[in-house]
């Protein structure tokens, strides 16, 4: 590589030399990535404005996204406790013998299991009502957002 870099300093006009690959992360020496630019194409322009705007509001209006990535959190957490439910239910009616209606460990756990979903259902809509707020305000910076996409591009 070094031969090839010192040609193009001494000859501007040959033409530049290219690599790619198909590696998703691909590694290169510390003094490669000195001498080169390295450009990823794997962005997308959707996936570059999202990520644009989250920075944009992150800085004019912390507080707002801040409150988006804890209901973010908050709904994995309610989805991973129904999992888990469902995951108990389940074991616990396979371990179950004879008549089912009769096991009373199988019963408390879905009586448990339907008060607990009834709440995590209440919440999750709660949480969809805030998150239809916040990406309403958040689209008040989408040209910024835009802008940005298309300047990388």
């Amino acid at each position: 590589l070094e031969p090839i870099l010192l040609k193009q300093r001494a000859a501007p006009r040959l033409p530049a030399l290219q690599e790619t690959t198909k590696l998703a992360n691909p590694h290169y020496l510390p003094d490669v990535c000195i001498k080169v630019t390295l450009i990823n194409f794997t962005v997308t322009t959707q996936g570059l404005e999202e990520q644009m705007l989250g920075d944009v509001v992150s800085i004019e209006k912390a507080e707002l996204e801040e409150t988006k990535n804890k209901i973010i959190q908050s709904v994995a957490s309610d989805r991973r406790k129904l999992k888990q439910y469902e995951d108990q239910i389940l074991d616990e009616l396979e371990a179950a013998s004879g008549n089912i209606l009769d096991n009373q460990k199988v019963i408390d756990s879905l009586k448990k299991a339907q008060s607990t979903s009834g709440l995590l259902a209440n919440r999750l809509r709660e949480a969809e009502e805030k998150s239809q707020t916040i990406n309403e305000a958040r689209m008040q910076y989408s040209p910024v957002a835009t802008r940005a996409s298309i300047l990388y591009f």
